[in-house]
């Protein structure tokens, strides 16, 4: 006989209890309603077993996932930062602080700029010495201007250089 019901913490299907604690089977007195439902608990506890037992294959799936995407990110980092090392090794002029970036593209572009920069700053620079140069040496000889002085002043400029 059923004396109690019972419930599982994971549904609430009702299972008819007998009073030794046994649940109904075929053949004995009770009624076939509570056979079936005894056997739906036992597919559904079957079920709610695997499907944990695949959360946590999927759980371990995941977190061997989000390691290896850690490691490859780490190496792309690395990589990345040896690349940007080799641009810049190739070219002294560009500083280091105008290349950055996140990825291969980023640097390469970031590079671009900088070498456009440090050209744009040496022609400038350039222009600007070439416009300032002053000639080395002593400068070429000529007459000297004798149209703004004096004929008193020109006389005197004679006599000083027949004596000296």
């Amino acid at each position: 006989m059923v004396d109690a019901l019972a419930t599982t913490p994971a549904a609430t299907i009702v299972i008819p209890v007998t009073t030794d604690g046994k649940t109904p089977r075929e053949g004995s007195d009770t009624p076939p309603e509570a056979v079936d439902l005894s056997r739906q608990l036992a597919e559904q506890s079957a079920r709610i077993t695997a499907l944990e037992h695949e959360l946590e294959q999927l759980s371990a799936a995941r977190d061997a996932a989000e390691a290896e995407a850690g490691d490859a990110r780490r190496t792309v980092a690395v990589t990345l930062g040896r690349y940007r090392a080799l641009l810049l090794a190739s070219s002294d002029n560009v500083p280091e602080e105008l290349v950055q970036g996140d990825t291969v593209d980023a640097v390469d572009e970031s590079f671009r700029r900088g070498r456009a920069l440090v050209e744009r700053l040496r022609n400038e620079l350039e222009a600007a010495a070439r416009q300032a140069r002053v000639p080395s040496g002593t400068p070429q000889r000529r007459a000297a201007d004798l149209s703004g002085m004096t004929p008193h002043q020109k006389i005197l400029l004679g006599l000083q250089r027949k004596a000296g």
